[in-house]
């Protein structure tokens, strides 16, 4: 998770042995900063928990020490402290979002996530990250509202081949035909270069579109793409058999 707030620093003094001289709060801040800054977790979680010696209750901190968690994989913990962070300072945006982030990777965790994103955007409702995650979370549960999440979106980013998939996925659970074929394709325009915009036409002229010989360039487009990359490696396999079964 990028690191998009500036960490409040303590005021008091904080004593802390390193090479014979004491670092203030500021200096240890500083290093989980810079930590957080490199991926390099384990020493971030190691200065947020200097600083909380002294300020146990500095939400900041604690939103810090949670990015820091998640990255290592401590899912449980992340939550914890960015709930404790809540508690502490429930005004805080990057504490209330941080909820709503880690809500959203748990399975079924799509409605908690909205409702704590939506506190969130009360708070920065020009947030575009939080307008996003609210329409991923929306589009999962085919929610009412994930169609105005995204039209709220700046015109720079709703117009990304990113937004513009996730919005007609929404409108293919929404029976909305025509208006994903539109979607569809608007992202393609925007960004034929990524396979998985490529990929995402591909299985809609093929499923609900009932073009295969449409469905079919596009596969092919996609295998010719990725032809040398491993990450794909999966979804080429079953490709490919989608392909070969088309041209039957």
């Amino acid at each position: 998770m990028k690191i998009e707030f500036c960490l409040t620093m303590l005021t008091a003094a904080l004593l802390f042995c390193g090479c014979g001289e004491p670092k203030t709060p500021e200096q240890i801040g500083g290093e989980a900063l810079a930590a957080a800054k490199a991926g390099q977790w384990e020493s971030c979680v190691e200065s947020c928990d200097g600083l909380l010696t002294l300020a146990p209750d500095s939400a900041p901190v604690l939103v810090l020490k949670s990015i820091a968690l998640n990255n290592m994989g401590d899912r449980a913990a992340a939550m914890s402290c960015a709930r404790r962070a809540t508690e502490i300072d429930p005004g805080n945006f990057q504490a209330r979002y941080m909820v709503g982030y880690l809500a959203s990777l748990e399975p079924g965790g799509e409605r908690r996530a909205i409702d704590e994103l939506t506190r969130a955007l009360q708070m920065e409702p020009d947030s575009v990250k939080t307008l996003l995650l609210l329409g991923d979370c929306g589009s999962r549960l085919n929610d009412d509202d994930t169609e105005f999440y995204l039209a709220l979106l700046p015109q720079e980013t709703a117009g990304t081949a990113a937004v513009r998939s996730r919005l007609a996925i929404h409108y293919i659970l929404r029976g909305r035909k025509s208006e994903a074929a539109r979607a569809f394709a608007d992202a393609y325009m925007a960004d034929s270069a990524n396979p998985v915009t490529v990929l995402n036409l591909a299985r809609y002229l093929d499923y609900y579109a009932g073009d295969p010989t449409g469905a079919c360039n596009r596969y092919g487009e996609f295998l010719k793409m990725t032809a040398n990359n491993a990450e794909f490696t999966g979804l080429r396999t079953l490709v490919e058999g989608r392909l070969n079964a088309l041209r039957r």
